[in-house]
């Protein structure tokens, strides 16, 4: 009798902890399996919170799948290697939190491939070059405001397809709080 009641006891400590951790979650609107998950990404212009960056959204606008000819009117930009394209994309990131921020100190964000295959849109060895009017993530940005600019990447071309774009707090441990947007209509 007294194994049982320690048992149920310790259950229902562990259920009680569960829910109060699934609350929490809530509570910070992370994705718990709906939308904004890899499964289920936000549709292109959808505005949605980043859970635990202070008050950012990130929006994806639009979308140039081979953007080869728009990375080419830079004439220092050479063509993406063989194998290789360009994907742009178009963003919006609205900051809601107090005073104010940058993009830059709050978020990071990438591609990922159908086949979960992570494009750093941050690293030299995936950059398009130069960008027109690419996105000022250095910009400092007051409640209400936001700002706006591409992006661009360079993906195998068997990877474009199925592209999600990822934005996750920089501020707390890698991958651990991502949300994912479509980078095509369907």
């Amino acid at each position: 009798m007294r194994r049982t009641l320690t048992l149920e006891a310790a259950l229902c400590s562990a259920l009680a902890l569960l829910g109060a951790a699934g609350a929490l979650a809530a509570q910070e609107g992370a994705p718990r399996g709906g939308q904004g998950t890899a499964a289920h990404p936000y549709p292109l212009g959808a505005m949605a919170p980043i859970p635990r960056s202070g008050g950012w959204q990130a929006r994806v606008d639009s979308t140039a799948p081979d953007a080869a000819a728009v990375i080419a009117t830079i004439p220092l930009n050479k063509p993406p290697k063989p194998g290789y394209q360009y994907f742009l994309v178009e963003l919006t990131f609205r900051y809601t939190g107090k005073g104010a921020s940058k993009i830059i100190d709050r978020l990071a964000f990438y591609a990922q491939s159908a086949g979960g295959r992570l494009y750093d849109l941050g690293l030299l060895r995936n950059a398009c070059g130069l960008v027109p009017d690419v996105l000022d993530d250095m910009k400092k940005v007051r409640a209400g405001g936001s700002v706006s600019g591409p992006l661009c990447v360079a993906v195998r071309k068997r990877d474009a397809a199925g592209l999600l774009f990822v934005v996750e707090p920089s501020t707390i441990a890698p991958h651990s709080v991502q949300v994912f947007f479509r980078t095509r209509y369907s």
